[in-house]
This record gives structure tokens, sequence and C-alpha cells, in this order.
């Protein structure tokens, strides 16, 4: 059932190549796109402008869980290895929104503090279009 009102940014997490990434303490999406300045004499001194390049990445972190199948040495072996992967942005609730797209990992920083947990952040730059859709029956992955 799709998520109604407010609620906990918890319920949404991130995906890659369809397996979540396990551990998460936050996790965001940021999408932007250039203006091409079409802008004429004719326009009277307004500007005007056409659409251009979309751009898109996933940011997350999340705590070291070396026996993660899917954690921080998945995640690293992607990255070093400089592999293209598939990135979901969802509740994986039926009726709620999921955005997808393949992306490659761009970052991801270690941290080993003193007498604190050992954390990662992660940062999926997209390679291709972003999807929107709607997670169907049975949720993601279905």
């Amino acid at each position: 059932m799709a998520t109604t009102g407010h609620f906990s940014g918890t319920k949404i997490n991130v995906y890659m190549n369809s397996a979540l990434i396990g551990c998460q303490r936050d996790s965001s999406l940021s999408s932007t796109f250039e203006t091409i300045d079409a802008t004429c004499k004719d326009d009277d001194g307004a500007k005007k402008a056409l659409p251009g390049q979309l751009s898109w990445e996933v940011s997350m972190d999340a705590v070291q869980v070396f026996d993660d199948v899917n954690g921080v040495s998945a995640i690293m072996t992607a990255h070093l290895s400089k592999s293209r992967v598939l990135v979901a942005f969802t509740t994986g609730l039926e009726g709620d929104p999921l955005y997808t797209g393949y992306a490659y990992i761009t970052s991801c920083e270690q941290s080993a503090p003193l007498n604190d947990v050992a954390v990662y952040s992660v940062t999926f730059s997209g390679d291709g279009p972003l999807s929107k859709n709607t997670v169907a029956a049975g949720g993601y992955p279905d």
C-alpha cells in the first residue's frame, strides 16, 4: 500500500543492482538540468531559455558491515573496477515512487573514528536518464 501523509525518511533506501544496501543512515537524490540561453534582441530584454542537459546523483552513508552482501565491500569493488551499476531510490512499497537509473560510483569514503562506529559515504553519478515509476505489486525489487 502506498505511503500517505507525513513519513520518516527512514522508509526511503538506496538499492544497488536491485539489492538493498545495508545499514544505511542517510540518503539523498539530486537532479538538475542546465539551461541553454536562447535570448535574442527581439525578446525586448527578457531572458529566454531552452532545457539543456539533465544530471542526477544519489548520495548515501552507512555503517560499515564487511559481511553485508551489498555493503561497503561490494561498493568498493564496483568503484575500483569503474563498473556501471543500477541504482534505485525508493521506499520499496507498492504504489510509492521508484527512481532508477544507471550510474558510476564516483566517490567512496570510509571513516574509522576513535571510539565510534566505522562508516562510509558513497556518491552514485548518473550515466543516462533517471526514470520515475511506481513500485509494482509485491514491492521493490520484484
